[in-house]
């Protein structure tokens, strides 16, 4: 798409992009794909996903080699993630870096699956691979595949969390490719962890714990409190007071999570009169 945009910009424009860096000619390829000599399991992930659609698309085989296997002034190669070609900055979370730079092409990003996403990035932007749904891929049939020479593309996702919640959707390997977090395995650079993830009132007030010594934290139904297929009276100021300590002792205890989830319990398993609080 950005490809199609930027052809489009020039041609209004009146100019023309210049696409003379070629990946492969008729089936064949000079080029190698460079990893850091101590690869994260993300980074062998986006590289062997790399050489699989190159082949798919191209019909030439793109071989892996390490960086300290590479010469420093050598051209035609590709390097992932975090090599010493990779532009050195404060890279934002799942941010990505697609650059061409001296004959070289650079895959990279934040540390935990920016250049998987790069990669995903390039494959669908640049090279016109598609992924329709887990089973479904478009391979475009290109054994002569060129990219433009000033390929430059540096942009970070506005959503911490991204995620489809259908269950066709999140297979690691699809969800991955459509850019998603929530249900990573490591060597997709991990999930993106939402702690009480939804229907999370009562983990942090639970009945058990609290209904006998404070009913009127919970609802009113019929003129009883009930805490059975009910919610937390959100008009006391009380249990809200309690509510947002346990937040954030929850918080405290998970320094690495992102998010955290606050929302209405899911009791309700049957139509119930109306409540109040």
């Amino acid at each position: 798409m950005k490809t199609t945009l930027l052809l489009l910009l020039c041609l209004l424009l009146g100019q023309t992009p210049s696409y003379s860096t070629e990946l492969a000619s008729n089936g064949a390829t000079g080029w190698k794909i460079v990893l850091p000599d101590e690869p994260a399991v993300v980074e062998l992930t986006a590289a062997r996903e790399l050489a699989e659609h190159l082949r798919r698309v191209t019909g030439a085989e793109f071989p892996t080699v390490s960086e300290q296997d590479v010469p420093a002034d050598g051209t035609c190669l590709i390097f992932i993630g975090r090599t010493a070609k990779a532009p050195k900055k404060d890279y934002k979370f799942d941010e990505i870096l697609i650059q061409l730079d001296a004959g070289n092409l650079i895959l990279a990003g934040h540390a935990q699956r920016g250049c998987l996403y790069a990669v995903y990035s390039f494959l669908q932007d640049m090279v016109g691979v598609r992924w329709w749904t887990p089973t479904d891929t478009r391979i475009p049939h290109q054994p002569t595949l060129a990219i433009a020479d000033d390929l430059h593309v540096s942009y970070a996702p506005q959503l911490i969390s991204r995620e489809m919640y259908h269950r066709d959707a999140q297979p690691t390997v699809f969800s991955a490719r459509m850019k998603g977090n929530g249900f990573l395995t490591p060597e997709y650079g991990g999930a993106v962890r939402i702690i009480n993830f939804v229907h999370s009132f009562y983990k942090y007030l639970p009945p058990e714990k609290y209904f006998d010594a404070h009913p009127e934290w919970y609802s009113e139904i019929n003129g009883q409190r009930k805490h059975e297929r009910g919610q937390l009276c959100l008009t006391n100021d009380e249990m809200t007071q309690e509510l947002i300590k346990n937040v954030l002792d929850t918080l405290r205890k998970h320094p690495d999570a992102k998010i955290i989830d606050v929302s209405r319990s899911t009791r309700r398993k049957a139509a119930t009169p109306a409540r109040s609080c």
